[in-house]
Parts: structure tokens; C-alpha cells; sequence
């Protein structure tokens, strides 16, 4: 529920760039690899965007030295620099992930 929420306020509340880097962070962190494949337009059916806005903020993030982009395969090389242009809602959605991950995981060692 927290999840959905806040996508719900981030896709209300911010551009395209930064809802761009939170999937992108979101993808490479349940991944658990910097390179996972993902193609412009599936990135944009998810945002809600045109492929060209997304292809616009692929190439800027590619430019910085962020993320790698080629032919539907994505390599994030500077995740600390992603989580800096990410908004918030990336930081509270993870750390709330984490909880519950962490959560469920000490609940299972009990039982």
C-alpha cells in the first residue's frame, strides 16, 4: 500500500526525469545487478510518458555518467549520483521496502 501511494503522489508531483531515475533505482534494486534489461518503451508504458520524454531523460543520465544505455539493456553506473537526481519518493519507498523485507525475514527465522 505504501508502495502505491507513493507512486500515486510521485506521479503527481514530479517531472519525468525524477520519476525516470526512481524506476530505474527501484528496477536495479529488486534486480540486485547494474545491468538489468529494460526497453525505452516499456520504461514509458510505466511512467505514463511518451518514449521520446524518455529517450530525452535516458540520453541527459547517459551524458552525466549515470546509467548505460543500449539496445534494451540498462547498466546503472553511478548509483549514488542516481539516488542524488532521485526525488523523496525513492528514498521513503525504499526504506520502507527494507523494513518490511527485513521484517519478514526475522519473522521467518522465529517460526
Amino acid at each position: 500500500m505504501n508502495q502505491m501511494a507513493r507512486t500515486a503522489g510521485c506521479n503527481q508531483m514530479h517531472g519525468v526525469k525524477e520519476r525516470c531515475v526512481r524506476w530505474l533505482l527501484m528496477s536495479r534494486d529488486r534486480v540486485g545487478e547494474p545491468t538489468f534489461p529494460l526497453t525505452h518503451d516499456s520504461l514509458a508504458i510505466l511512467l505514463g510518458v511518451r518514449r521520446a520524454s524518455v529517450s530525452e531523460v535516458a540520453e541527459i543520465l547517459q551524458r552525466a555518467g549515470l546509467i548505460e544505455y543500449r539496445r534494451g539493456s540498462m547498466t546503472v553506473l553511478d548509483r549514488h549520483g542516481l539516488e542524488a537526481a532521485a526525488c523523496e519518493d525513492y528514498r521513503l519507498s525504499r526504506d520502507a521496502y527494507d523494513r518490511m523485507y527485513d521484517k519478514q525475514t526475522s519473522d521467518r527465522a522465529v517460526v
